[in-house]
């Protein structure tokens, strides 16, 4: 076999494999949406023996239907959870354009005015409340300073969360760079079936994150009884017993965001890879010896302006994954991240100080973050001698 079909084969195989990576937790899902009790605790996790559209059928039924094993109360028709989505979205769309266009055509002030009531004035509400004692069981609330500042650097927890928030956000970045890297560069090589892959590499991303982190969590934390919980909870055990307790959790919580997040990554890497002139490449392949060295000395220097953008986008879509967090953790704080715990803090607890408190301890973070990414982007000429 010569050496041009080998590395098309390679190429085809490693398509295939992205393709299957990028739609397996879609697939996963659907199939457990066909199967009936049964076949669900005692069949197989990857096919159906024997589909049934029974599920949707009972998604369908008005509210006094029984449901099969299961009481749900009180129970919602799905067509009423469909209307209101309907509702919310068709809002949403209408505010979009209708705000687009008044920003477009008003300039600058209705701009001030909406980022002044829907960022400056949430962010100042959220530090006046840090500095104060209110609480929903307090009878009062005072202004009491630095005080929950000072409380929250002492406690032993704030730090470790601090850590485990900052070792969660170097592992996706990191991990979602390379994966994304790797994808665009694939995508980038012209060949057959590319659009396909193209569309299941973003349909991670595309598709809403609500039904995904439910796919993701019956995978790796079933809670009922399947046919792979046995297995699953072999690993839960084996891995926290070799790097402590949360560490599965931090690792299904830590591979969501990557899946999601390379997607992103990889459509926005491979969109600067096309704006990057192919004469440059054309030119580094006559002057290097490797693959290698064209992708350290003129691939990676000439996507630098986007990889600083990925970085910094990775960085707020990992500070803000706190549903995907809560919910494959079942709700509890199994281990601690910052936001997380502020939730827990607000809205369990009531204590809303302190949760404000700890939700804008990071901000510091991502200021450091934005201005070490800005240097890297935009660094500092030296002046002609």
């Amino acid at each position: 076999m010569s050496r041009g079909r080998l590395a098309r084969w390679i190429h085809g195989a490693a398509l295939a494999l992205v393709a299957a990576y990028s739609v397996f937790p879609i697939y996963f899902i659907t199939v457990q949406s066909l199967k009936t009790p049964q076949e669900d605790v005692f069949g197989s996790p990857f096919y159906v023996a024997d589909p049934t559209v029974e599920n949707y059928a009972e998604l369908l039924a008005g509210p006094g239907t029984r449901v099969r094993g299961f009481v749900v109360l009180p129970r919602v028709p799905f067509v009423r959870w469909l209307a209101n989505s309907a509702v919310v979205l068709g809002a949403s769309l209408v505010v979009t354009l209708v705000a687009g266009v008044l920003v477009a055509y008003a300039l600058l002030t209705p701009a001030v005015l909406l980022v002044l009531g829907v960022l400056a004035y949430p962010v100042a509400w959220e530090v006046w409340i840090s500095l104060t004692s209110f609480a929903s069981r307090a009878e009062s609330r005072s202004f009491v300073g630095v005080a929950n500042y000072r409380t929250m650097l002492a406690d032993a927890f704030f730090w470790r969360a601090l850590a485990t928030t900052v070792v969660y956000f170097v592992v996706t970045t990191l991990a979602k760079l390379a994966v994304g890297v790797a994808l665009a560069l694939l995508l980038a090589r012209p060949c057959r079936g590319r659009a396909l892959v193209f569309l299941a590499v973003f349909l991670p991303w595309a598709y809403p994150g609500g039904v995904t982190v439910v796919a993701w969590y019956w995978m790796l934390n079933p809670p009922l009884i399947t046919s792979y919980s046995v297995a699953v909870g072999h690993w839960k055990h084996a891995v926290d017993g070799v790097a402590g307790a949360g560490a599965y959790t931090f690792a299904s919580v830590a591979l969501f965001n990557i899946w999601r997040g390379a997607s992103f990554t990889a459509v926005f890497l491979l969109a600067g890879l096309n704006a990057i002139p192919r004469e440059l490449f054309d030119y580094a392949r006559l002057e290097t010896r490797s693959a290698a060295q064209r992708f350290r000395h003129v691939t990676l220097p000439l996507l630098r302006p986007f990889l600083a953008l990925a970085v910094f986008l990775s960085f707020t879509t990992a500070f803000a994954d706190l549903a995907n967090v809560w919910m494959l953790t079942g709700g509890r704080v199994i281990f601690p991240v910052v936001g997380t715990y502020a939730y827990w803090l607000g809205i369990r607890s009531g204590e809303f100080a302190e949760a404000a408190a700890w939700s804008l301890s990071l901000v510091p973070l991502l200021l450091l973050a934005l201005a070490v990414l800005f240097r890297w982007f935009d660094p500092p000429r030296e002046a002609p001698a």
